[in-house]
């Protein structure tokens, strides 16, 4: 079969003669040609063979997208289903390194919203990515914020792939930054140490203390006496346990007791994580009795020393107090947190252009709420954005969207989220799969339709 413009529009012409390519996409097209036949892996695993001709139909049918650029691209993104292929753009850059391949496949973006795909493979084949992977110190340069999780994962070739999404986008150049990943990532939900509170404090019966300015940062899980603990850190009269002895844990390598003793009724333990997978770890303790009861105390975590922004590795001090009164023999320390076997932390980067940004339709909603003033409602291909402007409260009202397709179906939503400056409110929602506007039939927010311009 001879590849042609006149043998590409013969394939296709019947009810596509109002469909068109420019120049630029007609160019790539052309570019991904083959004289043999594509095979095309659809998620129900059944393989069709597609002529050439037929794959240049299904491009010409969604006449945008990644299928109408890239049919290699497309088998890529396959698993993302049609109905997102229409809306990416390619971006095809890689970033290699410690053997490991980072490529950004593709994007798209509606207003201030931007979505990539990209994916991690371990080209070495150390089995480093893993269908559990997790990206570390992630971010988009050119979005205020971003979020990643995993959406696929090939076993045969190690490769997963992940969807980084990233609001507040304020530049048409945006950068891809993974500065690190973890595999092997288990989460264990709480569970009883063995150790009674009476117990550890027998390990260290009278522990050395200090009363160092902790200026690394702490943390605190509201509870019973978290005043207190806020004063003490405040004032700098915490007391924090000397290093007394190195007891690593067993099953989290990672992570060494340094010391343990009992303070003024509060059980403190002094932890530390090293700088390979303590990382990428995290600890959670709590108290309970034997009958699961929790002990509804505060717990304080204070940072000993300097760490790597975004990282966990260090020395902490954990402090957690017993009820008034309470017999140390009947309260037991639990813990919870993640675990992981595998850590690496090359660092990979690429740049690439976003597509132009713009909102379907817009539109007003008449709707009381409250403190604010709502001033316009966007839908677009990736979500809904409700702008506004005033104070938002905690009671404010719930402005979770309800969008009705013509099919009578609703699109599910992936994430949300609000935004103020004290001033401008915007509220975002992102669909899990992108919508075609104009299949859109209605928008309400809390029952109130919203009128399109």
């Amino acid at each position: 079969m001879t590849i042609s413009d006149t043998s590409i529009r013969k394939a296709v012409e019947d009810g596509l003669s109002d469909v068109a390519l420019s120049p630029g996409q007609k160019a790539a097209i052309l570019a991904q040609c083959r004289p043999e036949p594509l095979h095309l892996h659809r998620r129900s695993a059944a393989r069709r063979l597609l002529s050439v001709a037929a794959v240049f139909a299904a491009a010409l049918v969604l006449s945008a997208g990644v299928l109408a650029t890239s049919p290699e691209l497309a088998r890529q993104l396959a698993v993302l289903g049609r109905q997102t292929l229409v809306f990416l753009q390619p971006v095809n850059q890689v970033s290699e390194a410690d053997g490991i391949r980072m490529e950004v496949l593709a994007s798209m973006r509606s207003q201030d919203t931007a979505v990539v795909y990209l994916t991690l493979r371990d080209t070495a084949g150390q089995g480093r990515v893993q269908e559990n992977t997790q990206l570390w110190n992630y971010r988009l340069e050119g979005a205020a914020f971003a979020h990643a999780e995993q959406v696929d994962y090939d076993p045969d070739t190690e490769t997963a792939m992940f969807r980084l999404t990233g609001e507040n986008v304020e530049s048409d150049k945006i950068t891809v930054h993974v500065d690190a990943f973890s595999s092997g990532v288990e989460y264990y939900p709480p569970r009883s140490t063995g150790w009674t509170v009476a117990e550890l404090a027998a390990l260290q019966p009278a522990p050395a203390l200090s009363y160092p300015t902790l200026d690394h940062g702490w943390s605190m899980l509201n509870g019973q006496g978290d005043e207190a603990l806020e004063k003490q850190m405040d004032e700098g009269s915490l007391p924090v346990l000397k290093p007394q002895f190195s007891y690593t844990v067993e099953g989290l390598d990672w992570l060494t007791v340094q010391a343990v003793g009992l303070v003024d009724n509060a059980l403190h333990l002094q932890l530390r994580q090293d700088e390979d997978l303590g990382r990428f770890g995290s600890v959670n303790l709590c108290l309970q009795q034997s009958d699961d009861t929790d002990s509804g105390m505060a717990v304080l975590v204070a940072t000993l020393e300097e760490t790597e922004a975004g990282f966990s590795s260090g020395v902490r001090e954990y402090v957690l107090p017993l009820p008034e009164n309470a017999d140390p023999s009947e309260w037991t320390l639990y813990a919870s947190g993640v675990n992981c076997t595998v850590a690496c932390d090359a660092g990979w980067q690429v740049t690439f252009t976003l597509e132009p940004a713009h909102a379907d339709r817009t539109g007003t909603c008449d709707l009381d709420t409250g403190s604010w003033q709502l001033d316009q409602v966007a839908l677009s291909n990736l979500g809904i954005a409700i702008e506004g402007h005033g104070e938002l409260y905690a009671d404010s009202p719930d402005l979770t969207p309800v969008v009705t397709l013509k099919d009578g179906t609703e699109p599910e939503f992936i994430s949300s989220s609000v935004s103020t400056d004290g001033e401008t409110i915007v509220y975002r929602m992102l669909f899990r799969t992108p919508v075609d506007t104009s299949q859109v039939a209605s928008v309400t927010l809390c029952g109130q339709p919203v009128i399109w311009d």
